[in-house]
């Protein structure tokens, strides 16, 4: 992912939350908010039985809630043909206090060429998740008493049956030490009912408790766990999800790239970076000898220099670093280039190491200033 927001907002894993329901109410250690009369809080059975067919990313979420239009969790027909709405509310502390207002301010000291630059960047991570019919610039709302940004689009319907396309707002609000996310979305054949009812909950029945916390070091959560299949280490902030592909190789049927997820677009702006950790196996009895671990280093190095230079959507790139130690197995690829949205830049890393027990580790990651301590760690904790 290229070209995001500089803003260092860390999510930290605070323990459990306690909730209180009653009378529709909802009420926790860091928000509270009424249900509207038309909408539920998605259950935790449905919400269950739709994630054994839909994967669903919570990394580093602390709390959720999904409205959805009041019926669904009693799989009633009517309301599950014929009607759609739902309000997405994600709840996440940061490393760094903001006042909201100071985050308002944010925007209205960009240039109107780089707020065209950063709906850019959302608009273009929309497109690789839905088929966008339209897209509506980012602008500055506030929610209850609170400033946000906001950007939106209309989307192709994903249901089978194809019932109408679907309008989607959202909404990034900082205020403090919390960050909140909220997607809201509605068919757009049904606009006169639901955007009343959005409009009056974001108005009226949001409420953030910012004010309680204390500020946390992210390092202080982050943890060793074992590289894929490797006697190995890293430090990472929670139980890595590991994805795998096969590689396709016929002379190597057994040969995969095991990956940690990839964060989700909103989550660079939150961290101040992004870092992608990933393992290939297969390849030992290839790496048995000292020749052959150089060779396969030394064609590394050449591909993803390759894939640098020839990348158009790096301006300015500038290699800072090409080196390879092959006394103990690695390669490190260090780069910059221009910022789009605002001075400065964006610094970026390729580390890739051949462990001991001869599994591939190839690190990559991209950095703004506010996340470059935490890159750091990660990248050392897998050279060492």
């Amino acid at each position: 992912m290229k070209n995001r927001r500089v803003l260092s907002l860390v999510f930290i894993l605070l323990g459990c939350v306690s909730l209180i329901f009653s009378n529709d109410a909802v009420s926790t250690d860091y928000l509270s908010f009424t249900v509207p009369e038309s909408l539920e809080i998605q259950s935790t059975f449905y919400k269950g039985l739709k994630e054994n067919f839909i994967k669903t990313d919570t990394t580093n979420l602390i709390e959720s809630f999904i409205l959805q239009p009041k019926g669904i969790n009693d799989f009633n027909q009517e309301v599950l043909s014929n009607t759609y709405c739902r309000i997405i509310i994600e709840v996440a502390t940061a490393e760094e206090f903001i006042d909201n207002a100071d985050f308002a301010v944010e925007f209205l000291k960009a240039s109107e060429s780089e707020k065209q630059n950063l709906s850019k960047i959302f608009e273009n991570a929309a497109r690789k998740e839905v088929n966008v019919r339209k897209f509506y610039d980012v602008t500055s709302q506030e929610v209850g008493s609170l400033h946000s940004w906001r950007y939106g689009y209309d989307r192709a319907s994903t249901a089978s049956t194809n019932r109408g396309d679907v309008h989607v707002d959202k909404y990034l609000i900082r205020d403090k030490n919390l960050t909140i996310n909220i997607t809201a979305s509605y068919r757009i054949s049904e606009k006169q009912q639901w955007v009343p009812i959005i409009e009056d909950f974001l108005r009226n029945n949001l409420s953030l408790k910012s004010n309680r916390f204390t500020t946390q070091n992210l390092s202080d959560s982050m943890k060793l766990y074992p590289l894929y299949s490797s006697k190995e280490t890293f430090l990472w902030d929670s139980e890595p999800n590991w994805v795998y592909e096969n590689l396709g190789i016929p002379e190597i049927p057994n040969a995969r790239l095991y990956s940690t997820a990839i964060d989700p677009f909103e989550l660079f702006l939150l961290k101040g970076y992004t870092i992608n950790v990933s393992v290939i196996v297969g390849f030992e009895n290839l790496l048995l000898f000292p020749a052959s671990k150089r060779s396969y280093l030394s064609q590394s190095k050449s591909e993803l220099l390759t894939s640098l230079e020839s990348n158009t959507m790096l301006p300015d790139l500038r290699i800072l670093a090409n080196q390879d130690d092959y006394k103990n197995n690695t390669v490190t690829i260090s780069y910059k280039y221009a910022n789009p949205l605002e001075p400065g830049s964006i610094m970026g890393e390729f580390f890739v190491k051949i462990t001991q027990d001869r599994k591939v580790v190839i690190t990559s990651a991209e950095w703004i200033s506010s996340g470059s301590n935490q890159v750091k760690r990660i990248i050392q904790s897998i050279e060492n």
